[in-house]
């Protein structure tokens, strides 16, 4: 559970990151 909790927030940084990178 902790790690899926733990992956989830890790692609929700990335898609932060892709969303802030993108005009």
């Amino acid at each position: 559970i902790i790690e899926y909790a733990k992956s989830r927030d890790f692609t929700s940084v990335i898609v932060v990151h892709t969303n802030r990178r993108e005009p």
